[in-house]
C-alpha cells in the first residue's frame, strides 16, 4: 500500500474512533462544556438584638446623700445662678461663718427645700416644707419614726445626739451624709439633709453653723 492510501485510511479510522465517543460528559454537545450554574450568596442573618431594658424617670423627690434633682451636693453657686435654680439668699451667720449663705430653691422644689452654700459650693440640701414630701430611697420622710428609720436603714444608720440633745440618725455615702433629726415638738423624723460629711454632720454634732 502506497503512502498516501495509508494516509487515508488512518484518517478514516480516526474519524470512525471520534464519531463513536458520543456527547462529552455532562449531556453537552462535542467539545462543549457545560456553564455550571450560578453560585448564590445566602442572605446575611441578622444578629439578634437584645431589646433596652425600659428605664424609669428618677423620682424627683428622692433624697440621697448626693443631693436631689439638679441640687447636686459639690455643684458650683455660679453654674446654679446661671441655670437659674437659686433664689433669694440670706447669710446664715456673717459674723461667725461670712462664707455661709441660705439659698431658696426655685421651680418646682420652690418652698420645699433649703440650700446651703460654703465658699461658693452647694454643701447641703435639707427639706424646708412645702406641699410635696421628700423622702430616702427607702421612703423614709418627715413625719417617719425612728423605728421605720432602723427598719429600713439596719446597721447603716447611726445614732447621733447633737449638744441640745436632739437626736439623729446618719448614713454616711463616702464624703457624703445623709441626715435624719429629730422634731422639735414630736417624736419621729422632723429634717432630712443631704451634704458633705464635714459640713452636715459636723454642724449638727457641733451645735455650731460653721
Amino acid at each position: 500500500m502506497s503512502r498516501l492510501s495509508r494516509t487515508v485510511v488512518a484518517g478514516m479510522v480516526l474519524a470512525a474512533a471520534l464519531a463513536g465517543c458520543g456527547p462529552t460528559p455532562g449531556g453537552g454537545p462535542e467539545g462543549v462544556f457545560p456553564t455550571p450554574p450560578p453560585t448564590t450568596t445566602p442572605p446575611a442573618v441578622p444578629a439578634p438584638t437584645t431589646a433596652p431594658a425600659p428605664t424609669t424617670a428618677a423620682d424627683p423627690l428622692v433624697i440621697t446623700a448626693d443631693g436631689i434633682g439638679p441640687y447636686v451636693i459639690g455643684a458650683r453657686a455660679d453654674d446654679l445662678q446661671a441655670a437659674g435654680l437659686l433664689g433669694d439668699s440670706t447669710p446664715i451667720d456673717p459674723r461667725n461663718c461670712p462664707d455661709l449663705v441660705g439659698y431658696l430653691a426655685t421651680g418646682r422644689y420652690a418652698g420645699t427645700l433649703l440650700l446651703t452654700v460654703r465658699h461658693t459650693i452647694l454643701v447641703e440640701v435639707s427639706n424646708g416644707g412645702g406641699a410635696e414630701t421628700i423622702h430616702s430611697p427607702e421612703g423614709i420622710h418627715v413625719g417617719s419614726t425612728f423605728d421605720e428609720l432602723r427598719a429600713a436603714y439596719g446597721s447603716r444608720a447611726v445614732s447621733v445626739t447633737n449638744p441640745a440633745g436632739l437626736p439623729g440618725f446618719t448614713v454616711a455615702h463616702g464624703d457624703r451624709v445623709l441626715l435624719f433629726t429629730g422634731h422639735p415638738i414630736r417624736p419621729g423624723v422632723g429634717l432630712i439633709a443631704a451634704g458633705m460629711t464635714d459640713h452636715t454632720q459636723a454642724t449638727f454634732l457641733s451645735g455650731n453653723h460653721c
